[in-house]
């Protein structure tokens, strides 16, 4: 049996408007357990700033980062990395 972990995903081109609960759906869509997902603001306008990170109990990044990247979230293809931020989008 593959072990699994806990990995957290850096997710681009988020549309503007998009929430927290758009990539958890997203995500759980594709059957995913999804602990925590943070999409980052504009400070004064709270709107996305166009990226966010998702933490996702995985055996393998790899495989999340080939099938999610492309996936559309509120019309708009995303793209996907394993995160290497220490910050997680802190701000």
């Amino acid at each position: 049996m593959p072990h699994s972990q806990e990995e957290t995903f850096f997710i681009g081109n988020l549309h503007f408007d998009a929430k927290e609960e758009d990539l958890m759906q997203a995500f759980r869509d594709r059957g995913y357990r999804v602990s925590t997902v943070k999409v980052a603001r504009d400070r004064e306008e709270n709107r996305s700033r166009g990226f966010g990170f998702a933490t996702i109990l995985v055996s393998s990044g790899v495989d999340v980062v080939e099938e999610m990247y492309g996936t559309e979230i509120l019309d708009r293809p995303i793209r996907i990395a394993v995160s290497t931020s220490a910050s997680k989008a802190s701000g």
